[in-house]
Formats: structure tokens, C-alpha cells, sequence
């Protein structure tokens, strides 16, 4: 009961986050909206039960977390827009195996997730801890080195976050 009712408030304050204006029809809309995914996606939150100081600082981690990856993103967005205004600027596109630290599957994820949505990579599987990435530039090929540039921006706030 507890996982639907933090489905239902997380799903009712993002709803109310993305409206355009906090008016009783966008209120009502959330309501139902936050009801129908809590009933659905209800269970999907894992049963691991936290003291409050843990939930805390996983929030906080996320909150800090938003606004550090979107400034990796706009500089991602930056170099690749650069790539292709300087057309003499050499790319290296190929496929590098990444190790991470993460060790839940929400980490994985979130892992993942955000080396994606940086623009110059993408993930195409994950394995155990081992990631399989397309780079647009590769040019280290030691694990260490990969990992540095790519995941442990990354691998350390999804370690903080989701353990």
C-alpha cells in the first residue's frame, strides 16, 4: 500500500510540475492521472525498505543530479555541434565496452539512460556491469579511461541514488 501511495504522489507532483497553469480541471486531471498509474506501476518500486535519512539523501542526490547532467548534455550538444560546423574535425565513431560501478538495476538504468540522451553516444546493451556503447569518438581503449570519460559521471550519482 505504502509503494502506491509514493507512485501516486510522485506521479500527481510530476503531473502538476508539467502543467501549463494550476487551475481545478489540471487538479482533477492529475488526480485521475496519479490514480491510474499508481494502480498500474503501484508494485514496480522495489520493496527495499529505507530509513528516512536514506530517502533523503537519494532525493537530494537526484535533485543535484538534474541539473549536473543537463549541463554534460548541453556540452555534448556543444561538441557535436562543432563536429559538424568543422567538418576537418576527425570522427572515431566505433563501439567500446564501458565497465560501471552501479549495482541495482534502477542505477543500470539510470546509467544508461543518461549516457543516451547525451548526444555522441549511445547504449545498446547492458551486461552484468559492463556497458556496450556506441562513442563517436573513440580514442582511449582502456577500460579506465572509457570509464572515466563516459559513465563515472554518471556511476556516481546512480550508486548515490538508487545504491
Amino acid at each position: 500500500m505504502k509503494k502506491r501511495l509514493w507512485t501516486f504522489v510522485i506521479s500527481l507532483a510530476i503531473y502538476l510540475s508539467l502543467a501549463n497553469r494550476f487551475v481545478l480541471s489540471e487538479l482533477v486531471t492529475g488526480l485521475v492521472v496519479a490514480s491510474v498509474v499508481s494502480l498500474v506501476l503501484g508494485n514496480a518500486l522495489p520493496a527495499k525498505k529505507e530509513p528516512a535519512r536514506g530517502v533523503l539523501k537519494s532525493l537530494f542526490l537526484l535533485i543535484v543530479y538534474i541539473p549536473y547532467f543537463l549541463w554534460k548534455m548541453l556540452l555534448a550538444n556543444l561538441d557535436v555541434a562543432w563536429r559538424v560546423i568543422q567538418p576537418k574535425i576527425p570522427l572515431n565513431p566505433g563501439f567500446v565496452r564501458v565497465p560501471a560501478k552501479a549495482n541495482s538495476k534502477l542505477g543500470k538504468l539510470l546509467i544508461a539512460n543518461s549516457i543516451t540522451l547525451t548526444p555522441g553516444t549511445l547504449t545498446l546493451d547492458v551486461e552484468g556491469k559492463e556497458f556496450l556503447i556506441h562513442w563517436i569518438d573513440v580514442k582511449p581503449t582502456d577500460p579506465d579511461t572509457l570509464y572515466r570519460k563516459i559513465a563515472r559521471p554518471f556511476d556516481r550519482f546512480a550508486g548515490g541514488i538508487f545504491g
